[in-house]
């Protein structure tokens, strides 16, 4: 069953008027430039696709691959533990949706995945708060599949997150 964009609106307006925060009645609940909804009081985000159909033509083109020992990992570490993969230069497809004080926790690894020693791992260059402890138990489980290049970074030694 394919919903008209019309259908597709009236289910957006209902969840995030059931998702929105305490704030919804003040007027506080902007739109960026991005295409994110969000609470100026509160720093709530909600995001609404602006063209289903197109968003998911785009996720189908994110590279998926399987680990190999010393070829290179090239994907987003959340502060969760989790690791999403992609290709080189695709992080940015697949961060689209993630709101963005979820991004500045992330680490992010680049690799052509091909046991070169170009790859890079790397952080936000605002407001990161430290790796996690799950992330840190990601990254040496993992070690083994960096490639010449992600070897020398030492994410251990960045400003560790104790809240996590």
């Amino acid at each position: 069953m394919i919903l008209s964009h019309a259908e597709l609106d009236r289910i957006w307006d209902k969840a995030l008027t059931v998702s929105m925060c305490g704030c919804c009645n003040d007027h506080k609940w902007e739109q960026d430039i991005t295409g994110y909804i969000f609470c100026s009081g509160c720093k709530n985000w909600i995001v609404k696709p602006a063209d289903f159909e197109a968003r998911m033509a785009r996720r189908a083109t994110i590279t998926d691959y399987e680990f190999e020992e010393g070829k290179g990992l090239s994907g987003v570490l959340f502060p969760d533990g989790r690791f999403l993969k992609c290709g080189n230069a695709e992080h940015s497809l697949l961060m689209s949706d993630i709101p963005l004080d979820v991004q500045f926790g992330c680490i992010y690894f680049s690799s052509n995945l091909k046991a070169d020693r170009d790859g890079v791992i790397t952080h936000s260059p605002v407001k990161f708060q430290g790796v996690t402890i799950f992330q840190l138990n990601w990254i040496e489980e993992h070690f083994k599949f960096y490639d010449g290049g992600q070897k020398r970074f030492d994410c251990r030694e960045w400003k560790m997150n104790t809240e996590n």
